[in-house]
């Protein structure tokens, strides 16, 4: 069986009604079409007492959750600066419905790493944006400047690359972390104790064997159908704040506010900057 998303056009007409009739809801990103309509969706929440929760699916993923556990204990150091790639090739699996969307494809699918870097940065704003051809075209590139809280970050989307990768490259005081989003493999790359041949065969020798590590692990929960992209968990921890009244794992805020992050990325998008 192949599942579509329901498109972000019809989110908050279906959100609204579901809790209007005393259901809680568990809704895809981008969680609406504007912020406004997304703060609406919240008030609806907080007024019939029903739970609403956007599925930023990938901080829940197991490289999102190892990503935090290093992080936690220190051994990264502090986040200095992040990258955000996207690759897309259009022979991916794509909705029929993208084209409608402002910004085509960006709009649907930058909610992944801007709300990964959200999380990793804290509040980001937007500095500058533009991009590279028209939505729907081969060489329809977006990219973007921003700067959170813990640091800058850099997120650059290509929609008409030659094969999809989804990466988020957290670069620490004491590593680099990369998230490999697509395979769901977590590569941890320590400091350098030198910079001879030997010492860069030795991080070139630690990050493939991670990568291939990741691989393995990947590989088996996808034969045992678990490769759920954070799914798993998010969905838990969904059931888990209806059963038990607590907080959902997403606010309807941290939705609203992606939205907002991509509405100011159009609204600021200007051809690619030129040297003269």
């Amino acid at each position: 069986m192949v599942s579509i998303c329901t498109p972000p056009q019809g989110h908050a007409s279906l959100a609204r009604a579901a809790m209007k009739t005393g259901k809680h809801v568990l809704v895809e990103k981008p969680m609406t079409m504007t912020p406004e309509e997304g703060q609406l969706l919240e008030e609806i929440s907080h007024d019939s007492g029903r739970i609403l929760c956007p599925a930023h699916n990938f901080r829940f993923s197991r490289t999102a959750q190892k990503a935090d556990k290093i992080l936690s204990s220190g051994e990264a150091g502090q986040v200095q600066w992040a990258m955000g790639i996207q690759l897309s090739s259009w022979q991916r699996r794509l909705p029929d419905w993208f084209s409608d969307l402002p910004g085509g494809l960006f709009f649907d699918e930058a909610p992944h790493l801007l709300y990964l870097m959200k999380h990793f940065l804290g509040d980001i704003a937007i500095e500058q944006s533009w991009q590279t051809g028209e939505a729907g075209d081969l060489q329809h590139r977006m990219e973007t400047r921003l700067r959170g809280q813990h640091g800058t970050s850099y997120l650059t989307m290509w929609f008409g690359a030659p094969f999809s990768e989804w990466l988020l490259i957290l670069f620490c005081s004491r590593a680099v972390l990369v998230l490999d989003l697509f395979r769901d493999i977590l590569i941890n790359l320590p400091p350098e104790e030198g910079h001879n041949a030997s010492d860069v065969l030795k991080t070139s020798l630690q990050g493939t064997l991670r990568f291939w590590n990741g691989v393995g692990a990947s590989g088996i929960r996808a034969a045992r159908n678990q490769f759920l992209f954070g799914h798993d968990l998010l969905i838990k921890q969904f059931l888990d704040s209806v059963i038990e009244g607590k907080r959902p794992p997403v606010s309807p805020r941290e939705g609203w506010e992606v939205i907002s992050l991509i509405e100011e990325i159009l609204n600021q998008n200007s051809p690619v900057p030129c040297l003269v």
